[in-house]
This record gives C-alpha cells, sequence and structure tokens, in this order.
C-alpha cells in the first residue's frame, strides 16, 4: 500500500521519465535523418505520428502508475495526520487571496494576497445600540451649528443621545486589538463581533483563518498582528450563516453540528468528518460562524440563533476537574449592528469594529499599492527591480493620499474599510478623486445595494427605487437644513411616495416598514442614528440623494425645478456643492 501512495505521488516524475526513455528507445528505430530534425520539436509532435510505438513501450507505466493512484485514493484511508495537512491546505487556498466582491461592472480590481493588504481591525469593547452612531467628529460639527443657529434646537435631543451612547461605546476604554478580543472569547467560549456595512467583518474571519491553517501547516505568517497572543493553535472551521440558513429552509431538521460534518463532507476527504468529530470532542477548533445577518428570514434567524447556543453548549470540547477546561473550542459570530437582535447571545461578550484610524489608512495605502504592482505580471516582465516597484509604491501612494487629503468628506468615507478599497480602486481606474465625487457615490451606493448583496445571495434593493422613495425625504432634510429625521417622519414620507403607486392603506403601510427594514439592514445607506432619529450614514450621501431628486424632477418639470435648483443654490443651504 505504501508503495501504491509512494507511485502515486510521483506520478509527473515517472510520466516524464516514460516519455524521455520512450524517445530514447525508438530512436534507433527512427530514419537517421530525421533525428536532428526531433531533437528541436516538441514531444507532442513527435508522439502523435508514432503513437503506436509510444503506446507500447509507455503502456505498462503509465496504467502502473493510475492503478497505483486509484488504490491510493479509493482503498488506503488517510491517516489523521494526512488528513489533517490536506485539510489546512485545502483551507488556505481558499482564503490566500483577497478579491474584491460586490463591485459594480466596469470597475477593474485585482486580486492580491490577503495577508498582504490586511488592516488590522481594531474593537470597541462592546455592543452598539443603534445602527451607524455619530462620530465624535460629527458630534462637534453639529454642536458648533447648533450654537451658532444653523440647525434647530431640536437638534440638541440628537445630540444628547448620541452622547449618550458614546458614553456607553468608551466606559470601558476607547478600542482594543484582536489579542484582547481573544483573551475575552477564551473566558466564555463565544464572542459576537458586530459591524456596519463594509467595515470588514468577514475579511477579519478569513485571515484569522488562514493564519491558524498558514500555523498549524507549518509555515510561518509574520503580517498577522498580535500572533504572540493568539494561542493555542486551533483546527479553523469557516462557516458562512447563509448558507446554512438557506439548508435549514430545504431540511425540516438540520442542527448545526450536522450542518458543521456536512460541510466538511464536502471537501471530498474520505474521513474528514470523523476527524473533525474527535478534534471538536477534543476541544481543538475555532468554530467561525459568518454573516448572521445575512439571515434575513426572520424565522429562519430565530432558528439559527438557537441552533448556535445549542452547538456552543454542546461543543465546548473536554473538560477537566469541575469548574476547569482543559481543551476548549473557541466560537466566533459576526453580524451587522443593524437588525441584531439583542437578546440574542446575553452570555456572551460582545464587541464592535471601529471606523479605520488616520494611521491605519496610511499603513494601507502602501501596502495596496505594492502587492497590486507585484501581482501584475506585465510589470514583472518589464524587468522592474524591487527599487522600481517601491519608487511606484511610493508615487502611486501620494495620489491616494493627496486624494483623501483634498476633501473632508472623501476622507471621512475612507474610515470605512469598503469605502476606502473602493476610493483605492476607482483612483487606479482612472476615475480621479475628489474631482469626480459623483461617480464616487454613484458607485458606493449600487455596490451596497445592489452588488453586495447578490454577491451574498441575498436579494438586493433596486437602485432606481431607492432614489424615489429616499430622494424627497433627503430634499426635505437638506430644505430644512438638518441631516436627521424623526422615525415617523421618516415613515410618512416613504408612505407619500409609495402611495403614488396606488396601493391601499394597509399595503403601504407594511411596505414602508418593510423598506425600512431592508434598507437599514442590507445597506446601511439610511440608518439609526441616534434615539430615535434616522440618517443617511453621511451626511454627503444625503447631498447626493437630493440632487438626484431634483436633477429627475427637472426631466419632468425643468422651468420649475430648474428654478428651485437655483433658488436652493442661493440660499446658502448648497446641497451638491460635493458633487
Amino acid at each position: 500500500m505504501w508503495l501504491c501512495r509512494w507511485i502515486w505521488k510521483k506520478y509527473k516524475i515517472l510520466i516524464s521519465i516514460d516519455i524521455l526513455s520512450v524517445i530514447v528507445s525508438g530512436l534507433p528505430l527512427l530514419d537517421r535523418t530525421t533525428i536532428p530534425n526531433l531533437l528541436g520539436i516538441h514531444i507532442l509532435a513527435w508522439i502523435l505520428p508514432h503513437w503506436l510505438l509510444f503506446a507500447v513501450l509507455s503502456g505498462p507505466l503509465i496504467s502502473l502508475t493510475i492503478i497505483c493512484g486509484l488504490v491510493e485514493r479509493l482503498a488506503a484511508p488517510l491517516s489523521y495526520r494526512e488528513l489533517r495537512l490536506r485539510y489546512l491546505n485545502n483551507v488556505i487556498y481558499d482564503t490566500q487571496m483577497s478579491t474584491l466582491k460586490g463591485i459594480p461592472a466596469g470597475l477593474i480590481a485585482e486580486s492580491a494576497r490577503l495577508s498582504d493588504i490586511f488592516i488590522p481591525l481594531q474593537f470597541r469593547p462592546n455592543r452598539s445600540y443603534v445602527d451607524y452612531p455619530l462620530s465624535l467628529r460629527e458630534l462637534e460639527r453639529y454642536r458648533q451649528e447648533v450654537n451658532s443657529g444653523i440647525f434647530s434646537r431640536d437638534l440638541q435631543r440628537v445630540l444628547f443621545e448620541a452622547e449618550k451612547n458614546w458614553l456607553l461605546a468608551i466606559k470601558t476604554t476607547d478600542r482594543i486589538g484582536i489579542a484582547e478580543v481573544w483573551k475575552r472569547m477564551t473566558s466564555s467560549d463565544a464572542i459576537v463581533i458586530q459591524g456596519y456595512p463594509g467595515t470588514g467583518k468577514s475579511t477579519m474571519m478569513e485571515r484569522l483563518t488562514l493564519y491558524m491553517a498558514l500555523r498549524l501547516s507549518g509555515h510561518q505568517d509574520t503580517t498577522m498582528p498580535e500572533q504572540e497572543s493568539l494561542t493555542p493553535l486551533l483546527l479553523p472551521i469557516l462557516l458562512r450563516l447563509g448558507e446554512y440558513a438557506r439548508a435549514l429552509q430545504q431540511a425540516t431538521k438540520l442542527p448545526l453540528y450536522d450542518y458543521i460534518m456536512q460541510a466538511l463532507t464536502e471537501m471530498k476527504l474520505p474521513g474528514l468528518s470523523i476527524f473533525m468529530q474527535k478534534e471538536l470532542a477534543r476541544g481543538s477548533c475555532l468554530v467561525i460562524l459568518d454573516g448572521l445577518d445575512e439571515v434575513s428570514d426572520p424565522a429562519i434567524r430565530q432558528k439559527v440563533q438557537e441552533e448556535i447556543r445549542i452547538c456552543i453548549r454542546d461543543q465546548r470540547g473536554e473538560k477537566g476537574p469541575p469548574g476547569s477546561t482543559v481543551r476548549q473550542n473557541r466560537f466566533l459570530i459576526t453580524a451587522r449592528v443593524a437588525g441584531y437582535d439583542q437578546a440574542a447571545f446575553p452570555d456572551f461578550p460582545h464587541v464592535t469594529v471601529a471606523e479605520l484610524s488616520d494611521q491605519q489608512i496610511q499603513d494601507f495605502l502602501p501596502r495596496w499599492c505594492r502587492a497590486n504592482l507585484y501581482h501584475n505580471s506585465i510589470s514583472m516582465q518589464e524587468g522592474m527591480y524591487d527599487t522600481d516597484i517601491e519608487r511606484k509604491v511610493a508615487q502611486r501612494t501620494q495620489i491616494l493620499q493627496a486624494a483623501l487629503n483634498e476633501n473632508q468628506s472623501v476622507k471621512e468615507l475612507a474610515e470605512n474599510p469598503l469605502l476606502l478599497t473602493l476610493l483605492v480602486v476607482m483612483q487606479q481606474n482612472s476615475i480621479v478623486l475628489p474631482q469626480q465625487r459623483i461617480e464616487l457615490y454613484d458607485v458606493i451606493t449600487r455596490t451596497l445595494l445592489v452588488n453586495r448583496n447578490l454577491a451574498k445571495v441575498i436579494e438586493p434593493i433596486p437602485h432606481n427605487m431607492v432614489l424615489k422613495r429616499l430622494g424627497p425625504l433627503a430634499f426635505q432634510m437638506q430644505e430644512e437644513n438638518n441631516s436627521f429625521a424623526r422615525e415617523r417622519d421618516v415613515m410618512n414620507a416613504l408612505a407619500q411616495v409609495i402611495r403614488d403607486d396606488g396601493w391601499s392603506d394597509e399595503e403601504i403601510r407594511r411596505e414602508a416598514t418593510d423598506f425600512l427594514k431592508r434598507i437599514r439592514e442590507r445597506s446601511g445607506l439610511f440608518v439609526q442614528r441616534s434615539g430615535d432619529y434616522f440618517g443617511f450614514m453621511h451626511r454627503t450621501f444625503q447631498e447626493y440623494f437630493a440632487a438626484r431628486y431634483i436633477l429627475n424632477n427637472i426631466k419632468v418639470d425643468e422651468s420649475y425645478w430648474i428654478d428651485e435648483l437655483v433658488a436652493w443654490m442661493h440660499s446658502g443651504v448648497n446641497p451638491s456643492c460635493s458633487l
């Protein structure tokens, strides 16, 4: 058996030797005048006219190799050591490259090694109670505008609620790293990582999975931050909860543990599920449950949450004396903030992904440029040396940094990893920022509404529908010089637009409620900002939607809306100056 396995592992070498031996042994049978020409042509060109000779001479060795391969694959079970290594190699293959998913058609974004461009995320040490809280920069800006009389005194309530949320967020410490997250998860079996759309939750999970797989397979991974604290090394199992939810819809009963085994079986490694059962029983695994927000059906989401609780309870690992754990599986759960059931996992610690700092952005830009240049085979074929590449890296980084520094609104968008990546991709696609900001906002809205949802196999939200329904609200908020709207005012504005479609009152109410829920949970464009006040994720998107609303109305009533636009621009509100 071991001989068959050895032959199968060396089959490429054996085939090469076989072909060479056939040619050498067949030379005496050939016309000597053809030998010089034979040495200058491809092997295939020789084999085709001499196929019978090739078959006779090479058949036995090729047959032996194939038989050994079949025996090795079908008859010989892999050892646990081989299963472990093959599984880890599969995990590395699946996670080592980072591809920007869900970008609109027309933008070219090359893949790069995940370890080269990964942004080490930071976290706030508790959960968020609103969809998208105001940043400290926004709080200070709005406070100044209240004091100067630009906004109504009613905004004071918004600021009060927002500051109260911030006090909750920073009551322990401002930010923590992955080492502290790991420590908190260790003490409680599991931890929930929340984040706003595009903050890099899934990328972080893939990076952690890749790190564990590399280290356990004997490779170094020097770029992983705080790795000295990520101990012990655990076998990673990365699952997408959206896929589990779809499987639940097809099965009357499918426990999460059974689904894990089912997913492992699909890797086509005989014996892997049994191996993993033993590893889970020993407490040697890191189970990553990514994307609770991708379970859009409320009933299915409740079922998924219950199955997660059961799985964590039953799969903690080996137990020692009372009150101690010899080995312990760890569980990571990720979810968006919007739509999260605060009572889903009351016993687990929660952290929230923090916005990117200026330093994180500055560290990311040269690494992104370097990864793309090294991935560009044309550049390498031109004979560029390391010094040439580093000079180009510095040039591209300077251009990107200047584009961010030139406009404060664009810079604030870059605090979101997804939007930062879109910014640099657009710049590399010759879309000059911030001068062409209208293209930027169009790409971002289409990405968040349509493309990202399609990539996650979630029903997208039509771009034109959102423009139609949020445009009037954005225009009204701009006219009132306000960046926030009470929930009841939002619902009334949505109902007014939906009513134009001829629906009944009950249908209008239901559709308005459903639309607000979808736009909050699936896009993050229009969200709860503080208390019962809603607003756009960033003020510039309010300006963008208002401007698009005016432009659409100009097509219907040109004279009125052009006059309205001129009057609006002269009023000092200047809604579209950033476009």
